[in-house]
């Protein structure tokens, strides 16, 4: 998956993911609403058949490129336990 950063100012941070899922950017942004120094994090793809995901992280302060790795590692684990726990019930 290729990251192409759009804009990295102070308080806010915008990135495409390129051949990623909607899904899985909603879940990293569910992850980036949990955080207090989040004001606003928002998922958009400009054509659904054609566009990439991008999300556009604002923060009050706090750097954006860690506020989104810290988020992303939330979403790892928790898809891993969910994994883990789906795999356990379909045996």
């Amino acid at each position: 998956m290729n990251i192409d950063v759009k804009e990295d100012k102070k308080n806010r941070y915008v990135f495409e993911m390129k051949d990623a899922d909607i899904g899985l950017c909603q879940i990293i942004k569910e992850e980036l609403l949990e955080n207090d120094h989040v004001k606003l994090a928002t998922v958009r793809v400009k054509h659904p058949l054609i566009g990439s995901p991008e999300i556009l992280v604002e923060t009050d302060g706090a750097d954006g490129r860690k506020v989104v790795a810290e988020a992303a590692q939330k979403a790892k684990k928790k898809m891993e336990k969910f994994e883990k726990e789906a795999s356990a019930e379909v045996k």
